[in-house]
């Protein structure tokens, strides 16, 4: 949802970019394809076409073949961690289409950045922290950037599954905060209640703004695009928040 309202603004002249979904076939590659063929029709966003790989497929050609007959805009990967993101990225460049590659969350990592080096250049995703390596800054951050270092100072760069963990400690420990704090038995009820009431939480730079919950769900996140020369994910759009 986050990666199609940023498409909807990208339009240019009053014409709405086109989008081809290229997806796992897997039970996660499919989960999102359908809501997201509504919310683009929703946006006026043409969905091209759609294709459905295996999990680290090499042999990507005829499926290439395909997007270039409809040369979509925009390229939107899911239920992947590289490959064959990477197949599809090299080959249809050298086919001189001008396509913008986007993927959702698990297909955001550095990883594709490692792998790839400068073919990665230009990769844009959505990520709904803050990457561990951005220019960002919290005390939260902060705070989970120190305790990284201190706890193996050899290494590095900690992926974004670091900061999910993180991340849901945080909820977690909000959730049982508050359920305490009315006075209440740590139930399943009674936690999902609590975590229903978190409204405008401020998650100390973890992410960027202020969130609540909806849905039973944090529906935020930011669009970041890899700079290869840096070797890094850089934000190009503003926090977005799905009401």
């Amino acid at each position: 949802g986050i990666i199609l309202e940023y498409i909807a603004t990208q339009g240019e002249g009053g014409d709405m970019p086109t989008v081809a979904f290229v997806y796992s076939d897997t039970e996660f590659g499919k989960d999102p394809i359908e809501n997201g063929k509504a919310r683009a029709g929703e946006l006026g966003i043409e969905v091209v076409e759609e294709i459905v790989t295996k999990p680290g497929s090499v042999d990507v050609s005829a499926e290439v073949l395909k997007l270039r007959r409809v040369r979509p805009d925009y390229v939107v990967f899911h239920g992947y961690v590289l490959s064959p993101i990477n197949e599809f990225m090299v080959q249809m460049r050298q086919m001189g289409l001008d396509t913008q590659f986007m993927g959702t969350f698990w297909s955001s990592d550095k990883l594709i950045i490692d792998k790839m080096g400068a073919d990665a250049d230009g990769y844009m995703g959505v990520m709904p922290y803050n990457y561990y390596d951005s220019e960002e800054s919290g005390p939260m951050l902060d705070a989970l950037r120190a305790q990284a270092e201190k706890s193996d100072p050899e290494a590095g760069y900690r992926p974004t599954g670091y900061m999910q963990g993180w991340f849901n400690a945080m909820v977690w420990t909000e959730v049982v905060k508050r359920t305490l704090d009315a006075g209440k038995e740590l139930t399943g009820d009674n936690m999902a209640e609590s975590l229903a009431s978190i409204e405008d939480w401020d998650t100390g730079g973890i992410i960027g703004i202020p969130v609540t919950v909806r849905n039973m769900s944090f529906p935020v996140g930011r669009i970041w695009r890899v700079n290869a020369e840096e070797g890094r994910y850089e934000p190009v759009s503003d926090w977005i928040h799905l009401d």
